[in-house]
């Protein structure tokens, strides 16, 4: 049965789905394809001078006296008149307000990049000039920490990369970013966040000492592999403890960042007692990312499935008390999700705020609209927009996923200061 028809616009009401004729800038409607809400709608498709318009069958709604609101007559010009500059006035708005969002999102990943770059000069001083390491270290974990506002909700967006540009540099910065957020969450003193942070961002630096090729696990490891590989931690507090000033909050991050509480991990079974609340921040941060980064892009996790993972660790290797604080910190639908609404629209989690954890900002997914000028919108100003459940990528085409500007690779980092 042939679902899509043409139907007369004197016969529109709400509750049938149209799908309009016509290019995204020649209508006041934020969607060329929509389930027609009000009889105001019903009124500007008709003043749009088309006789018929295409609709679903399937999708429109049967015929109900439940309209919401009461039909414009239409001999009242000036009401008409004004409820299309009313359309069209919100329309702008909210592509004014899409603007702002990509301009912060551009400047968001920006500083990323720049913030990667740091690390990759201080990774190199180490060796060198120690330090002057622990110096610049301690100032990018005191540039990152001031980016914290006590007085409102964090703000924590997802940029994306190509495998390319994907190294161990952006792993540190993620699990650094990952690590203060969720320390920050729990009420951590600033003194223990540069701990933290110091500890997060030097974790695997013992990796120099380990051949590039077995650098980063994978489940295809011979045992000597497995084993020269665990050696990173060793190899990690044997480098940092010869540098002056280094805490030891910041040692024991190091030495057990890949300890789990039940005795499993590495180094092998360490008490749990033994194991720092900081290093338990770091643990979870650094699976977290392992899970969606990991050295085999086939192995990788949606975040959804990486933040289901790390709850179901939680009470067991991991500290249950901060699996559920990361959980609620970074959100059921984590930056990078692509998400279902309720209206049956695609859309990609681009932040989330720590007081709004089920409101995201998303891109969406609208093919009338040129992915550059893609819309991006908060849903904690649009109520009518819920979310259904997260996609995984078998769901969706390989247009949606290019056109959210999907790549294989995440990194994690704070929204700009003073955009809202």
């Amino acid at each position: 049965m042939k679902t899509i028809q043409l139907i007369d616009v004197a016969k529109l009401r709400p509750g049938i789905y149209v799908e309009l004729p016509l290019s995204w800038s020649q209508h006041p409607f934020f969607f060329s394809r929509f389930k027609i809400k009000t009889w105001g709608e019903v009124e500007q498709i008709r003043a749009l001078g088309l006789d018929r318009v295409p609709y679903d069958q399937i999708k429109s709604d049967p015929k109900s006296d439940a309209t919401g609101d009461e039909p414009i007559g239409a001999d009242d010009a000036a009401a008409i008149d004004a409820n299309k500059a009313k359309f069209w006035d919100e329309k702008q708005s909210r592509i004014d307000q899409a603007d702002q969002f990509r301009r912060a999102r551009k400047d968001t990943a920006q500083r990323y990049n720049e913030t990667k770059k740091r690390i990759h000069n201080l990774m190199s001083d180490l060796t060198t000039a120690p330090a002057n390491a622990v110096r610049g270290s301690e100032e990018l974990i005191g540039d990152l920490m001031a980016q914290f506002d006590d007085e409102s909700s964090m703000l924590i967006n997802v940029v994306n990369m190509s495998p390319a540009s994907f190294n161990t540099n952006n792993h540190a910065l993620n699990v650094t970013v990952l690590s203060l957020l969720l320390g920050h969450s729990m009420g951590l003193s600033k003194t223990d966040l540069l701990a933290l942070g110091m500890g997060a961002l030097l974790h695997d630096i013992g990796k120099v000492a380990v051949p590039a090729r077995i650098a980063n696990y994978h489940k295809n490891m011979t045992n000597p592999e497995l084993e020269l590989y665990k050696s990173h931690v060793g190899q990690g507090i044997k480098l940092v403890h010869r540098i002056n000033g280094i805490r030891p909050e910041v040692l024991e991050i190091i030495g057990h960042h890949h300890a789990f509480l039940d005795g499993s991990g590495f180094p092998a079974k360490v008490p749990a007692e033994k194991v720092s609340q900081l290093a338990r921040i770091v643990a979870i941060a650094n699976l977290y990312d392992n899970y969606c980064n990991p050295h085999a892009l086939p192995d990788a996790m949606t975040p959804k499935e990486a933040m289901a993972h790390i709850y179901a660790q939680g009470g067991e290797q991991l500290d249950d008390s901060l699996a559920q604080n990361f959980i609620r910190t970074f959100g059921i639908y984590p930056p990078g999700t692509v998400v279902l609404l309720r209206d049956k629209s695609v859309g990609l989690v681009v932040m989330v705020s720590s007081k709004a954890l089920l409101r995201p900002r998303i891109v969406l997914y609208n093919p009338d609209i040129p992915a550059n000028k893609a819309m991006i919108i908060d849903l904690a100003e649009h109520p009518d927009l819920q979310i259904v459940r997260a996609l995984r990528p078998t769901e969706y085409p390989a247009t949606v996923y290019s056109y959210l500007g999907l790549q294989e690779r995440v990194g994690y980092y704070f929204e700009s200061p003073g955009v809202k």
